[in-house]
């Protein structure tokens, strides 16, 4: 169902609506301490102007670096699933905007709830993976020799489809994430592929923001054409994953802030899949294959998380 056309939750949506809005949470739109990265920016990355008079007048007084506290965290108010309007795709992944808030044992528990019960994502309903793939790099203008690409892809894929794998990427259109998420689509279409992006980045972000006055299903759609709508808009997420975690610092325009989120992500992952030998007290651990192409200090710090 897409966004303009729901008017109304129907029953069998109450009790999932009811699940994510209780128990997922996003950080608020207003920064409240304005703590100068120039003149007319705030170090969360608004401008001055977006504060309010409280807000600077507490910047003024404390005087410490800016940090996520500094916005509240709020029950979160965008989920649902993403139309891509500028492809040619029936895919409709699944979206939920998170707070880093969540970064610990309760929240991620909730999280894990959230992607396996079968009443919200059921990520895990049909087979739960062997495998986790993690691959990060650069996020720019990433060129690799079209031979070795499409060698890269197709071994890719063969390891995924042979073991079950989820895949597990910055989920953003642009260098490694596009070339992973499109070699996916071609060659596979229908494998678990997690995106994990900054909110604060991604162009046309407010667009998939439930409007307030309107009660939608949890599963509602919303057109999504990545267009960028202010200057803090840097990267489109890429049309062909079938999830994606978009982590709320509180902060606009930086990527890496969603770093944590993903490294204590997989970790939980890791931990949920770790299977008991039949017979036996012994464990098998899912394994999980990092793969690093190109990038910079970002793409280091998520690997050696």
């Amino acid at each position: 169902m897409n966004v303009l056309d729901a008017i109304a939750i129907y029953p069998e949506e109450v009790e999932l609506e009811h699940w994510i809005s209780s128990n997922i949470t996003r950080k608020a739109d207003e920064c409240n301490r304005f703590v100068p990265k120039n003149e007319t920016t705030c170090q969360c990355g608004r401008g001055k102007e977006r504060h309010s008079k409280h807000a600077i007048a507490k910047g003024q007084r404390d005087k410490s670096k800016w940090s996520s506290k500094d916005v509240a965290t709020v029950p979160t108010n965008t989920y649902g699933r993403i139309q891509f309007t500028k492809e040619d795709t029936d895919q409709t992944p699944e979206f939920v905007r998170i707070s880093s808030d969540m970064i610990n044992k309760e929240g991620m528990k909730k999280v894990l709830d959230m992607m396996t019960n079968e009443t919200v994502w059921g990520m895990d309903e049909h087979k739960s993976p062997n495998l986790l793939i993690s691959i990060t790099g650069g996020a720019g203008d990433f060129k690799m020799d079209k031979k070795l690409e499409k060698e890269f892809a197709k071994g890719l894929c063969a390891a995924a489809k042979s073991s079950n794998a989820w895949i597990i990427t910055g989920g953003t259109d642009a260098g490694v994430m596009k070339m992973v998420g499109d070699a996916v689509y071609q060659y596979l279409g229908d494998i678990t592929t997690i995106g994990v992006a900054s909110w604060g980045i991604v162009k046309g972000r407010m667009k998939l923001i439930r409007p307030g006055n309107t009660p939608l299903p949890a599963d509602a759609t919303f057109a999504y054409d990545g267009v960028a709508t202010t200057t803090s808009c840097k990267a489109a997420l890429n049309p062909h994953h079938t999830h994606f975690f978009l982590v709320d610092d509180g902060s606009e325009g930086a990527f890496g802030k969603e770093i944590a989120f993903r490294a204590e992500l997989e970790r939980c992952l890791v931990e949920k899949f770790t299977r008991c030998i039949s017979g036996s007290e012994q464990t098998v651990q899912l394994p999980i294959l990092q793969v690093l192409l190109n990038g910079g200090p970002n793409s280091a710090e998520t690997c050696a998380k």
